[in-house]
């Protein structure tokens, strides 16, 4: 294989990582963007919820319980 060719094929890869590279930055960006609105939103519902009764609060937590679960364990894979 000429050494021209193999260049090629290197750029070629480098190009590539550097795409995906870019891509994972700004899907980190909207996924940090995204923590910090789900961080206020949590902020806000929290202190909504110590107003509630006994069982207004369950009907709400029983509705947000599985999602937190599954978002924990989501984070936790993230982090690795």
């Amino acid at each position: 294989m000429p050494l021209d060719e193999i260049k090629k094929i290197i750029g070629a890869k480098i190009s590539t990582n550097a795409i995906d590279g870019d891509r994972v930055k700004q899907q980190a960006r909207q996924l940090a963007d995204m923590m910090e609105f789900l961080e206020l939103e949590v902020q806000d519902i929290a202190s909504k919820l110590d107003k509630l009764d006994h069982s207004q609060r369950e009907i709400v937590l029983k509705h947000i319980l599985p999602h937190t679960a599954a978002l924990s364990q989501s984070i936790l894979v993230l982090l690795g």
